[in-house]
């Protein structure tokens, strides 16, 4: 399954790419530039036309990022299945937090409650940046 998932987000990305080269062939934004001051010129660039993004890069960018995600999920509870066969997997996840100290409390209630090889824990923080 992880791998159907990459290749979806691959496929996504493709198609975001291409959106991206239609959207900025288009010249959805201009930049102006004026000098300001009296003694001290200074050019001073501002943005005095942007077209909005096209409603569908949400779209692909979500999907590129859930497909990547759940591409993750697949692989911790294969590790966890891996050493914990007839254990209950339901609740195995990739974690992610927005902030250390969060991830690792987390991080520690969940190892706690079960016997995921610690290989397996170093893989995942190595992949977030958290050795």
């Amino acid at each position: 399954m992880p791998e159907q998932k990459l290749q979806h987000a691959r496929e996504l990305i493709r198609q975001l790419e291409a959106r991206i080269q239609t959207y900025v062939a288009t010249k959805p934004y201009e930049v102006k530039s004026e000098l300001q001051g009296l003694i001290q010129k200074k050019r001073v660039y501002c943005v005095s036309k942007a077209d909005p993004l096209p409603a569908d890069f949400p779209l692909l960018i979500g999907g590129i990022i859930q497909n990547l995600r759940s591409a993750l999920d697949h692989i911790t509870y294969r590790l966890f299945l891996k050493t914990n066969p007839s254990d209950d997997a339901r609740y195995i996840y990739f974690p992610v937090h927005d902030e250390k100290t969060v991830y690792d409390k987390k991080k520690n209630i969940k190892l706690r409650d079960t016997s995921i090889n610690y290989r397996h824990v170093r893989f995942c923080q190595t992949l977030q940046g958290r050795e």
